[in-house]
Parts: structure tokens; sequence; C-alpha cells
């Protein structure tokens, strides 16, 4: 009579923590996933950052009337290049001191 309770018990047991460790998987593929999609957007906005600044280069050159027009434009693009470049470094540090104080918990 022991051993069939204790039989029971842990056959119980066995079925709960499965059941338990095949929620807590669903939960961490949801999450897995939720960062692909945040990834991927991140990604998708910087291109199109990119485009449009290539964009806004071409525009300029189209419109220019003489070589110190387009010389400007250049200027101007490297200075919007350089701002975009701080910038994305700037979002990579803050994303590695992210990652490290969750590493550090």
């Amino acid at each position: 009579m022991k051993l069939l309770s204790l039989t029971l018990a842990l056959v119980f047991a066995l079925v709960f923590s499965v059941q338990v460790f095949g929620e807590e998987q669903k939960s961490i593929e949801k999450s897995k996933a939720a960062k692909f999609e945040a990834h991927k957007a991140k990604a998708l906005s910087h291109i199109d950052a990119r485009i449009k600044l290539l964009q806004d280069d071409k525009t300029c050159i189209a419109a220019a009337k003489n070589q110190d027009d387009i010389k400007k434009c250049r200027q101007a693009d490297h200075e919007k290049r350089k701002e975009m470049k701080e910038s994305f470094k700037e979002e990579k540090k803050e994303h590695r001191e992210k990652m490290k104080e969750r590493k550090d918990k």
C-alpha cells in the first residue's frame, strides 16, 4: 500500500514537473520571438535612416547649380553621416551596458 501511494505521488510529481517545464519553454520562446522582432525593427530603422540620408544627398546634388553647391552638399552629407555614426555608436554602447547589467544579476 505504501509502495502504491509512493509510486502515485512520484508519477504525479513527474507529470506536474513536465507540464511546468513545457510552460517555461513556451515562455522562453515567446521572449526570444519578441527580442527578435525588436532587433529586426531596430535594424530596419537604421537602414531607413541611411536611405533617407542618401536620398537627401541625391536631391541636394540634383539641385546643385555649380561645383561649389556640390561641395556644400558633400560636406553636409559628411556631417550628417558623422552624426548618424555617433548616434549608432551611442545606442550600441547603451545596449552593451544593459547586457552587462543583466549578466551581472
